[in-house]
């Protein structure tokens, strides 16, 4: 995969039969994608933005039916990094045939642009704690198999596999980073239970908690994360890694201390779904190996403190 000083920088959406990029970002205007895009920004990278949802701001966003205007990104063969999301694991449970159609379509929309404008790398955005599920014994690394334990998580694991598939008969290189967990998005407040958890109570409003009592998982600071993205993308890193702090939290821990910060708080109990994973912790030796120890700009702890405290 070619380094960013390799690649033609124009970014901007203009006539002809090209829409110059560095970068194309899937997902753009997500919890996931709009952290990455925020680091594209920091580091003067040209980059383009393709979304389900096109909402305002100051940066060309496509939309993802857009064919024409897809295809003209593409034909500046960018490094694509892929956070398109959408779907919950709740529109599964509500509607399973809508999800799925939903979820096949947008699929096999986009690979049969890539089959077309095969880019310079893909680095593929997946979810660790619903492809890996249950950790009973040690964290779950890279090699382990995957043992999804509901729809949302096998739409993932689908997913992965035909980027995967898709990028080996066309000869791109091709990374998947299974992300756990992200929090503290400062523009998108609405993803994970960190921030969502925050924004009940920060607005006086009570909190649902249902998971089990003794539920753990593995969080990233956001910004961290984009950070790690990144580079992984214009690095040209190949494989998948998991993508998280590496230790484990209790669900139980951030919820009393969400009410230590805020003694006001209202907090709703309730049973857990049948699917829920009580144990999601993911080794990130590989990703340390690669990239070394990254330094982790604000702890779970520290964000509550700024944000409650």
């Amino acid at each position: 995969m070619p380094h960013l000083s390799s690649i033609n920088i124009i970014g901007r959406i203009g006539g002809g039969d090209k829409i110059m990029a560095s970068v194309l970002l899937l997902g753009s205007t997500g919890f996931i994608g709009s952290s990455i895009g925020n680091e594209l920004d920091k580091q003067g990278i040209e980059w383009v933005g393709v979304a389900r949802n096109i909402r305002g701001g100051d940066k060309p966003t496509i939309a993802l039916t857009d064919a024409p205007s897809v295809t003209k990104v593409l034909r500046s063969k960018p490094i694509i990094i892929n956070a398109l999301g959408g779907l919950k694991p709740r529109n599964f449970n509500e509607n399973f045939t809508a999800a799925m159609n939903e979820f096949w379509a947008s699929l096999e929309r986009f690979i049969r642009y890539l089959q077309n404008h095969p880019p310079a790398g893909l680095l593929h955005i997946s979810s660790a704690g619903t492809v890996y599920g249950e950790a009973a014994e040690r964290p779950s690394c890279e090699t382990d198999p995957v043992r999804p334990r509901s729809w949302y998580g096998r739409m993932k694991v689908m997913e992965e596999s035909m980027y995967r598939s898709y990028a080996q008969d066309y000869n791109v290189p091709f990374a998947c980073a299974r992300v756990s967990n992200p929090y503290g998005n400062p523009t998108a407040s609405n993803h994970g239970l960190i921030d969502v958890l925050i924004a009940q109570l920060s607005k006086n409003e009570p909190f649902v908690a249902a998971f089990p009592q003794e539920a753990m998982r593995d969080f990233i600071y956001a910004p961290c994360m984009a950070k790690i993205l990144v580079r992984m993308a214009l690095e040209g890193h190949t494989g998948i890694y998991n993508v998280g702090n590496g230790t484990p939290t209790s669900l139980q821990w951030i919820i009393d201390y969400a009410q230590e910060l805020k003694p006001s708080a209202v907090i709703v109990e309730r049973t857990a779904s049948p699917s829920d994973i009580v144990n999601s912790s993911i080794s990130t030796e590989k990703l340390e190996a690669a990239l070394g120890k990254p330094e982790w700009a604000m702890t779970i702890e520290r964000y509550m403190q700024k944000r409650l405290g």
